[in-house]
């Protein structure tokens, strides 16, 4: 029997599963969300709810497809290598102007980049872990293997492309109660809130885009965990640097957002 009513309604809780289960018996609920005990008790619950989501997607799809996970994106194969090199390469050229700016500040070398203490470090370090490593494989298993892929088999790709980053933008104002219990008035929270969900959309649209492309979760994991390190590009830093170079570090932005818009239109043709 087939269960393809039930991709959109599966679609639309997902979100209200993520969010939940970072929530659910949260007895330590005044402490900051960057507290160690928090993050901790927040990997076991996310991993608990994406694995949820992921069996149910499966379930959902089995009825109607050979490979659920397959169809999910959730595999790999001869191909993979190349296209995780494609999809952080691409997203990388939107940094050209940040990695410049990074060398020039000394934040960004081969040692930072290469040695295995600063690594070890990383993976010591909590908010590291969550931001690069947990985040990253959770939410793109849940928002684009899982809620994607069941609005693309219902409403087809457009909807899926445009629709279904609304569900992890949005899910962002639950940072709310925290932002505001912590100090921030109601109103800087909501601004900066919004502007996480704005740019979290147009990312989505984007991943959700290259997803479909690629067929494979992992090099959109990968692309993820570059934009969490990195951040927003940082052209409103440039005014800080001295006169002569402002000029060729704003080059380098827009090279970079050339090179972007060239690598996705070369994508859709």
């Amino acid at each position: 029997m087939s269960l393809k009513w039930l991709y959109v309604p599966t679609a639309l809780s997902i979100p209200f599963i993520y969010v939940g289960s970072l929530y659910v018996l949260d007895k330590e609920h005044q402490l900051h969300s960057d507290h160690p005990s928090t993050i901790r008790k927040r990997f076991i619950r996310v991993t608990i709810s994406t694995s949820i989501t992921v069996a149910t997607t499966y379930l959902v799809l089995s009825q109607e497809f050979y490979s659920p996970l397959r169809t999910m994106g959730i595999y790999v194969n001869g191909d993979t290598a190349s296209l995780c090199g494609q999809s952080v390469l691409l997203t990388a050229t939107v940094y050209l102007g940040t990695f410049i700016m990074d060398i020039l500040d000394g934040s960004l070398t081969l040692r930072s980049v290469f040695a295995l203490d600063e690594w070890i470090g990383c993976f010591k370090d909590l908010i590291w872990l969550r931001n690069n490593i947990m985040a990253p494989i959770t939410e793109e298993l849940a928002f684009r293997s899982c809620a994607a892929v069941l609005i693309r088999h219902s409403l087809g790709d457009n909807p899926a492309i445009f629709f279904s980053p609304l569900l992890f933008a949005l899910s962002h104002y639950h940072h709310l109660k925290n932002d505001i219990h912590h100090g921030q008035s109601i109103a800087n929270a909501l601004v900066t809130r919004s502007v996480q969900a704005l740019y979290t959309y147009l990312f989505g649209v984007y991943v959700t885009f290259l997803s479909f492309k690629y067929d494979q979760v992992l090099p959109i994991i990968l692309s993820h965990a570059l934009c969490n390190n990195t951040g927003l590009p940082r052209v409103t830093d440039i005014e800080y640097y001295p006169q002569r170079q402002r000029k060729w570090l704003g080059l380098a932005h827009l090279t970079g957002l050339g090179l972007f818009v060239y690598g996705i239109c070369r994508m859709t043709n």
